[in-house]
């Protein structure tokens, strides 16, 4: 009997998925989403697969789905992970996700165990080949006695340069709404030994500059918590370890005023009097009381804050808007290439000999075909299902890719996938900078 895939969410990045396990299994595949153009859309093209139209409130359909299914993917919004988990442990069905380790997905740990199954998360690009290729290279060292001493990981998603053609240097390859939540984060890093706290107002102002071979000079700001990744990464000896996100020159500072007129907080509402984005706008930089730079301003000015049209939405949040308002201005076209860039710089040290590995992976992909981001999204999440439905995942309970059962199995199959990270080593003197 074949085995039974459910997925569930349509969105941007899901389609390499539908086709991965179309072409390289004999799994039937059922894709549950709000939209049935959007299903129609991943579906059409390939055979054992079908979709059903679902909402995700609708708990009663997610039993009858899950307990249905061999195994479970969610790429529904993280929020509706833990209600997902839970019913995925109450039927004993393993569930892949790409979105970070909550509390309350950590706490089912135990019970997972339990079950006999595996609840693995953060297994796309950032988090996930992030985490596979920076543990491959960790594992490695600490086998032949060598310290990880420093540890930087950088990664983004950005319109290949010639079609980074707006003044913002960027355009929307998963969703805006989770591109503006993840700008009120806040973030912490170990420098030298020193914990540098950042506050989410702080966030993009705190900036720096890091040179990608074959791309040039990006900006890079800091990505949430990476203290966390001490223990996740095994890696009690480290004294600098930062993770950031990539971004073209320009962008930190853009957001910086972006946030500083709350255009990025969810839950402001729209001013009573307010009709059109011109008088949000007036209202807004009269509460901010202080001068936009003029470079600043003519970027705010294309994005049509200025604008004397009406609003989306009066009723709406200022956020609901905004959103609405960057997916006209920001979005790829039709056959436009995006672009993922990760990079690690791991120093490695013994008996006074330091080692640099450096790990490079830039991919370009083709909005409307498979997109970078697609691919390095939900490809290791495909590949992760499938060996845990043929059995060489054997792991139970709550897991990220960081145990070699899961990496080196999932790099393995990328690389068929042309996605192929390059490893680099360089032996650095005592003394050398960093």
């Amino acid at each position: 009997m074949k085995k039974k895939v459910l997925v569930l969410g349509a969105g941007m990045t899901t389609k390499p998925m539908i086709r991965y396990f179309a072409e390289k299994t004999n799994y039937s595949v059922k894709v549950a989403s709000k939209t049935r153009r959007h299903i129609d859309e991943i579906i059409r093209t390939h055979d054992r697969t079908e979709g059903v139209v679902w909402e995700a409130h609708d708990i009663e359909g997610l039993k009858k789905l899950i307990k249905d299914a061999d195994i479970v993917l969610s790429f529904l919004p993280y929020t509706y992970h833990i209600e997902v988990a839970k019913l995925c442990v109450e039927y004993a069905k393993p569930l892949v996700t790409t979105s970070y380790v909550k509390n309350e997905m950590a706490a089912l740990d135990e019970v997972a165990k339990e079950k006999g199954i595996i609840l693995l998360n953060e297994i796309g690009l950032d988090p996930g080949i992030d985490h596979m290729t920076a543990q491959y290279i960790i594992d490695r060292a600490h086998k032949k006695g060598e310290q990880v001493v420093e540890f930087y990981s950088y990664c983004g998603a950005l319109p290949a340069p010639e079609y980074s053609n707006n003044p913002l240097r960027y355009k929307f390859s998963w969703s805006p709404e989770g591109v503006l939540r993840a700008t009120n984060n806040s973030a912490r890093y170990l420098k030298d030994g020193h914990i540098v706290e950042v506050s989410k107002d702080e966030l993009f102002g705190h900036r720096w500059w890091e040179q990608v071979k074959g791309i040039g000079e990006l900006e890079v700001y800091p990505n949430r918590d990476s203290l966390v990744y001490i223990e996740k990464y095994h890696i009690p000896e480290v004294k600098t370890l930062i993770r950031g996100t990539f971004r073209y020159p320009g962008w930190n500072e853009t957001l910086s005023y972006l946030k500083k007129l709350h255009l990025t907080e969810e839950d402001v509402k729209v001013p009573e009097k307010v009709e059109t984005f011109k008088e949000l706008m007036s209202y807004k930089m009269a509460e901010l009381k202080e001068p936009i730079p003029k470079e600043i301003l003519e970027k705010l000015k294309w994005l049509g804050l200025f604008e004397d049209r009406k609003l989306f939405c009066k009723d709406c949040s200022i956020f609901e808007n905004f959103v609405r308002l960057l997916k006209e201005k920001l979005s790829y076209k039709e056959g436009e290439k995006d672009l993922i860039v990760l990079k690690h710089r791991i120093i490695l040290q013994k008996d006074g000999i330091r080692k640099s590995h450096i790990v490079h992976l830039i991919l370009e992909g083709e909005v409307g075909k498979e997109s970078a981001v697609a691919k390095t999204v939900s490809l290791p999440a495909a590949i992760a299902a499938d060996l845990i439905l043929k059995g060489e995942i054997g792991l139970k309970g709550v897991w990220i890719p960081t145990h070699p059962e899961i990496y080196e199995k999932v790099l393995r199959e990328l690389e068929d996938e042309n996605i192929k990270p390059i490893f680099e080593e360089h032996v650095l003197e005592e003394s050398a900078e960093k």
